[in-house]
């Protein structure tokens, strides 16, 4: 407890934003390639922007009104704010540094580790929903151009499996949000499925042994999501 107090006095970041970003930064480290330097320079300077952010000030009262003491437990909470909006600017920078990074590329790690830093930072259910869908959408992406370039059948086969786990956990996501009155769930839901099966079902042909039948038991899947949710 102690400990923890004395975390909050010094401003330190909860362990919600520490965890992921040590999983960022471990991902980076395993890869043979880093960021280039002119953006580790930009986001030491983000940083440092953010961790001097000005802190609100008490306002002014009357000087003949008795001085009370405050707990200023607001200080922390504003430069926490600032590093959060910092590491979210940093991850989407990453994310658009290695989108075109495909299972079996070297910074393929790191993509996936920015894409859960950004998952584990979602605010609520329907926003963590929207971000699996998202990377969902993106192991269809993946899927794809793999089948193009004649990729290794292992590796089609594993994107085609995140694929289908990070559907399941969007639904199921979506399906807490809905009970608790959160964003439009069903019409995500229904566009979601929508997507995902004028992309892969076009794959399907084009694939063969063990990705071709995960990719026709993906299509069955969310066909029989669409069903119960009502869609058409």
């Amino acid at each position: 407890m102690r400990r923890w107090r004395r975390d909050r006095r010094a401003g330190a970041l909860p362990e919600r934003v520490t965890r992921p970003l040590a999983r960022l930064a471990a991902a980076l480290r395993a890869s043979r390639h880093g960021p280039r330097p002119e953006f580790r320079d930009q986001l030491r300077r983000e940083l440092l922007v953010a961790a001097a952010a000005p802190e609100e000030t008490p306002s002014a009262r009357p000087a003949c009104a008795r001085p009370r003491r405050r707990r200023r437990t607001w200080r922390p909470r504003v430069r926490h704010a600032g590093l959060i909006s910092a590491v979210g600017a940093v991850l989407i920078a990453f994310v658009q540094l290695t989108a075109s990074a495909l299972p079996g590329d070297t910074l393929y790690g790191v993509k996936r580790a920015a894409e859960a830093t950004w998952l584990d930072l979602s605010g609520d259910e329907f926003r963590r929903a929207e971000r699996t869908i998202d990377a969902a959408s993106t192991r269809a992406r993946e899927a794809e151009e793999l089948a193009r370039s004649q990729a290794d059948e292992q590796l089609i086969s594993r994107a085609l499996d995140d694929m289908e786990q990070q559907t399941k956990a969007a639904v199921e996501l979506l399906t807490k949000a809905e009970s608790g009155g959160d964003g439009d769930s069903a019409k995500v839901l229904d566009e979601f499925t929508t997507h995902q099966r004028r992309r892969v079902a076009p794959l399907v042909p084009r694939l063969r042994g063990d990705s071709r039948e995960r990719a026709a038991g993906y299509l069955k899947m969310i066909e029989g999501v669409r069903a119960s949710a009502g869609g058409g």
